[in-house]
């Protein structure tokens, strides 16, 4: 028997588990869970590890497997994994938002520990492949991802695309979908001298990149729209700012006020937070604290937006030459680690400096949800004054402000730039080539080139300067088509993405399952 570790609490994972069970004959052995997984994974699945998802991201074992603590640090594992061990410690801070107290040491500590701690697990339980609900979130995922890749244990994972273009379903995100990439070139061949196929899916999303930011808005931010509406409305005023905070507070009173209330006295609050003066595995912040910090986050986003726009240049001039670079909300998967050592911002803007002629210059322009007091679960430590000055500082920056219209911005560029940023997929889309610094979804389409080191930026650069990059907004579409006619329209996350996409959780496993099928094709079979 094969057996398996299913990544994800999800219930339309565990439902997945049991359609792989029964069609390929592979063994669910290991599950991450939650208070609405945990039930029905003992009933389904009783001699599987059912690990509750908070425990295992801050490396408590188990309930009723405290032995499997009892394992030699492997050093030999470790050394080999030592290119990715920074990405590891990194990814930590997604765990010290609020304190600022998970330091080096601690973090290496904890690194041992998880390497070996899955490492352990495999070869203890024999496990042959491990799917991931989408690519690594957590260190401890990323970490179990790396061991994997050394132990030559097979991964699958499933990745989001862009508005209802569907689910890709992979191997291993650096390298991306190889079979969407073969598809596309053979589409690129089939439609090279003939007209593309129609589909009412893209022919509804394409019409917007031909009218205004707004409604392509709708399709990339539908889930903080309204969040976003009003931040970029809000005036630039102490009072307003301020006023706007206190209505923002006012929401802890609507309809969900009295379950609330209740957490003050809940024996547990799922946190995935390090407390100060104790290490990760013993951290339980309640809820107290959590609201604690909550405030405290939303004044630190009111006092960098204030910042930000005050550094901000209303009377930008976009008949110079420049190059649009775009910020990402942080921290985040789509930074770290889909960005490498570019999870760091800042490095990604002065390579681009360093790399331009000294006439070109660079518009930065922050990600709105940075702002967003929706997203106050993880601190604000990767925004702050220093990190601002540090970009200014640098030679021919422009900062554009946070209600600019991106068309306008992209049209006059000369190019677009991110780490993986939804800017390079809308630049490609309005003619613009790309330079996007991680690894993304939209690796392989026609005008995103993927900077792996400084010989591919140089030569980027020096195209892009020359005018000798011609982007195809055909090629562009038939990239989105060989997407979309996979039909793998699906969701990958919790309830509100699943009410978004229309989809129950029953189905979303069956087009999981064929997103699977599809992957491997007969290979289990």
């Amino acid at each position: 028997m094969r057996n398996a570790i299913f990544l994800s609490p999800q219930m339309y994972f565990i439902y997945l588990a049991e359609i792989i069970n029964k069609k390929l004959n592979i063994n669910p052995k290991y599950f991450h869970s939650n208070h609405e997984s945990y039930d029905f994974i003992e009933r389904k699945f009783p001699d599987a590890i059912n690990h509750n998802y908070y425990d295992s991201i801050k490396g408590i074992p188990p309930k009723g497997h405290d032995s499997f603590n009892k394992f030699d640090i492997d050093i030999d594992l470790i050394n080999e994994l030592s290119e990715s061990e920074y990405i590891s410690l990194s990814m930590m801070d997604r765990n010290d938002s609020c304190t600022d107290s998970f330091k080096y040491r601690e973090r290496l500590e904890f690194y041992y520990k998880q390497v070996s701690y899955w490492s352990m697990i495999i070869r203890k339980f024999k496990i042959k492949y491990v799917f991931f609900e989408e690519e690594p979130h957590q260190a401890t995922d990323y970490i179990l991802y790396k061991v994997c890749e050394k132990l030559k244990i097979e991964t699958v994972m499933f990745v989001r695309t862009i508005s209802n273009f569907g689910i890709l379903p992979m191997k291993k995100f650096e390298e991306g979908c190889i079979k969407l990439k073969k598809i596309y070139q053979e589409n690129l061949i089939k439609y090279k001298n003939k007209e593309v196929e129609s589909n009412p899916i893209l022919e509804k999303y394409f019409k917007y990149f031909k009218s205004n930011y707004q409604n392509i808005l709708k399709e990339h931010l539908w889930d903080q729209l309204d969040s976003y509406e009003k931040l970029i409305n809000r005036k630039n005023s102490k009072l307003s700012n301020y006023r706007f905070f206190i209505d923002n507070a006012l929401r802890f009173f609507d309809s969900l006020f009295f379950k609330r209330i209740k957490l003050f006295n809940a024996k547990y609050f799922l946190s995935d937070q390090k407390e100060k003066n104790k290490p990760l595995s013993e951290s339980n912040m309640n809820y107290s604290s959590y609201l604690f910090y909550k405030i405290k986050t939303t004044l630190k986003k009111i006092s960098n937006r204030n910042f930000y726009n005050k550094i901000s240049n209303y009377n930008l001039d976009l008949n110079q030459k420049f190059v649009l670079c775009a910020l990402q909300y942080q921290p985040e998967k789509s930074t770290c680690p889909l960005g490498s050592r570019y999870g760091d911002q800042f490095l990604m803007i002065k390579k681009l400096r360093n790399s331009l002629p000294d006439n070109i210059k660079i518009f930065v322009k922050e990600h709105p949800s940075q702002f967003i007091f929706d997203y106050t679960r993880y601190g604000e430590i990767h925004r702050d004054k220093e990190f601002y000055m540090k970009i200014i500082n640098l030679d021919n920056i422009e900062i554009v402000p946070i209600n600019f219209d991106i068309f306008s911005l992209i049209d006059k560029s000369l190019a677009v730039a991110s780490v993986t940023g939804t800017i390079c997929w809308e630049g490609v889309n309005r003619g613009k080539p790309a330079m996007c610094f991680g690894h993304s979804w939209m690796k392989n389409c026609e005008g995103i080139f993927t900077i792996k080191n400084q010989i591919d930026l140089q030569n980027i650069i020096k195209k892009i300067i020359d005018n000798e990059i011609d982007v195809s907004l055909k090629k562009v579409y038939i990239f989105a088509l060989s997407i979309v006619n996979l039909n793998f329209r699906c969701a990958i996350g919790g309830i509100n993405q699943l009410k978004f996409h229309r989809v129950s959780a029953e189905e979303n496993a069956e087009i999981h399952f064929r997103a699977v099928s599809w992957l491997i094709e007969k290979k289990y079979k």
